[in-house]
């Protein structure tokens, strides 16, 4: 198993009230599975997000990716984990834009120390997904398409076993939109998992389960 939940929940405290965003959610996610989370704005998607990207930490239950549990580690050692096995997609424009598009997309390479360069491999994602001789524009000249590119180019710099992608078609047109899903099933078929999170119904069809999120509850729709 690839991605295990475990009856994860997260509760946020503000003043004297309690809100729980998420409700003891479990979901499994083998390799080579694309799997599509959708539900309305304020649903909780965003927060399991965040709680599987390492971005929150969940009240109870527990996380476990490739058999080690994010929730146990240290947050140095969940933190080069994360780095090393997933690539997160998150939402709108996510570019740095005092950065190259070759700099943006080789950014997680150097977190933490590695051998060897990051060079060829940004080179061969930019041209994979399109825009290869877009490497040394800066981010300001792009459309939002080629920026949404760029992020999953910069997701998958370091070969992770999990690309997590939120709302990535969620400002695209139909064109760009369907570009994005296309190339997401072809990453899940080459073997490395896809959890997309969406409002838009249309864009998982492609998928292999989907999921809704409703007042914090993820129940499978197929």
């Amino acid at each position: 198993m690839l991605l295990d939940l475990q009856d994860v929940s997260r509760v946020f405290r503000r003043e004297k009230t309690t809100v729980e965003a998420v409700k003891h959610v479990s979901l499994q996610i083998e390799s080579g599975e694309f799997v599509s989370i959708i539900g309305r704005s304020g649903s909780g998607k965003s927060t399991l997000i965040n709680l599987i990207t390492g971005l929150l930490q969940p009240t109870s239950g527990r996380i476990f990716l490739d058999g080690e549990e994010l929730t146990a580690l240290p947050d140095a050692q969940a933190t080069k984990l994360r780095n090393a096995r997933i690539g997160y997609v998150p939402q709108g424009q996510s570019t740095i834009s005092n950065l190259s598009v070759i700099d943006n997309v080789r950014l997680p390479f150097f977190l933490f120390p590695r051998e060897g360069t990051p060079d060829a491999k940004a080179e061969e994602l930019l041209t994979r997904l399109g825009i290869g001789q877009l490497a040394d524009a800066m981010p300001r000249s792009l459309s939002g398409g080629e920026q949404r590119r760029v992020a999953i180019a910069r997701a998958l710099i370091n070969t992770p076993s999990l690309v997590v992608a939120d709302e990535p078609t969620g400002d695209l047109d139909s064109a760009n939109t369907q570009a994005i899903i296309r190339l997401f099933r072809e990453i899940a078929d080459g073997g490395t998992a896809v959890l997309m999170v969406t409002h838009e119904v249309d864009t998982t069809a492609a998928g292999d389960r989907v999921y809704r999120m409703e007042d914090g509850r993820l129940t499978q729709e197929r």
